[in-house]
């Protein structure tokens, strides 16, 4: 479940473009990204069941030249009952640039064995383009997987 849905240019117009198993490229426009113009990321995976949980990997895009910028903050939380989550993870930009120098970040986020049905990723965007005031950052996001 996410807050807000992607625009349709680059989610290919699939709903489970987060957990379909299809990776996004540097070819932004594959249909394979999960992207939002000036809004935050707010997503919550229910796996069905409380179940012992050791990590979650994901993608994040960073492509400046077309206004895809990384989160300013990104917070992980697990939650058994879906009421009381514990934050297991705070990155920020920095930290995410960090992971590699390639365009694409892979983030593999240690979940420490946790108890939980639900995951949440919150994904705090920039807002206003930091060159353009006119103009917002894109966040571009694929492939949640929980392990």
């Amino acid at each position: 479940m996410v807050e807000h849905l992607a625009p349709n240019p680059y989610n290919g117009m699939k709903p489970y473009v987060l957990t379909d198993g299809m990776t996004g490229s540097q070819a932004f426009h594959d249909g394979n990204w999960f992207a939002l113009y000036g809004d935050d990321i707010n997503a919550t995976i229910d796996l069905d069941t409380v179940m012992k949980i050791k990590k979650l990997t994901m993608n994040w895009l960073e492509a400046e030249r077309s206004w895809i910028y990384l989160p300013e903050k990104l917070m992980v939380a697990t939650s058994v009952d879906g009421i009381d989550w514990q934050t297991s993870t705070i990155l920020t930009e920095i930290d995410i640039a960090a992971v590699s120098n390639d365009p694409i970040k892979t983030l593999v986020i240690d979940l420490q064995q946790s108890q939980a049905r639900w995951v949440n990723i919150y994904a705090r965007n920039k807002g206003k383009h930091p060159i353009y005031p006119d103009g917002k950052c894109w966040l571009f996001i694929d492939e949640l997987r929980v392990e």
